[in-house]
């Protein structure tokens, strides 16, 4: 180990409430991220190559849920995975 990742850890610089938030959106934000960029790169592959999507079917506020909506599912699925692991070593 490192002099300075000895230093962090030894001297509790690193506090174990920032280091669960740290894991929680490595795990969850990574994720919803690549949803986003394929959702929006879809989203101007259709504005750029189809005469008639942006006119007819490009509601941002439609965007914007699916948007949320997959996130919310990615988190959600992250979080059934933590349960199932806590309750399978809890059993």
């Amino acid at each position: 180990m490192s002099r300075y990742a000895h230093a962090l850890y030894s001297h509790d610089l690193l506090s174990r409430e920032k280091a669960t938030k740290n894991h929680y959106l490595g795990h969850v934000m990574a994720p919803g991220l690549a949803f986003v960029g394929i959702i929006s790169t879809a989203m101007w592959l259709l504005i750029n190559h189809t005469g008639n999507y942006y006119k007819q079917y490009h509601e941002p506020a439609i965007v914007y849920a699916i948007l949320a909506i997959g996130c919310i599912i990615i988190a959600l699925q992250w979080h059934r995975k933590m349960y199932l692991q806590y309750k399978a070593l809890n059993a």
